[in-house]
């Protein structure tokens, strides 16, 4: 299995690349960010590693969608931020 920040072909992902796959919710979170605005966070893993990926403009009801230990599949655009990759 490749690694969460690499892309389909094997190569390292890099800012904005497309990632689509099943992943296991290590953790999840709804937070405000600094406008009040809520947002999902989670922590997405596979065998090779994980990955913190973000939902901007969620609410409770998105975030009660799924649980802690559940597998999603999740489509969303590679962001770098502060030299570590993430996905929203």
């Amino acid at each position: 299995m490749r690694q969460p920040h690499e892309s389909a072909n094997g190569s390292a992902a890099s800012d904005s690349d497309t990632i689509e796959e099943v992943y296991l919710v290590a953790d999840k979170q709804l937070r405000a960010n600094r406008n009040g605005n809520l947002y999902l966070q989670a922590e997405l893993r596979d065998r090779s590693g994980s990955i913190t990926a973000r939902l901007w403009n969620a609410n409770d009801a998105i975030f009660r969608t799924f649980d802690v230990g559940d597998f999603v599949w999740i489509r969303g655009k590679v962001q770098l931020f502060r030299a570590l990759c993430r996905s929203s």
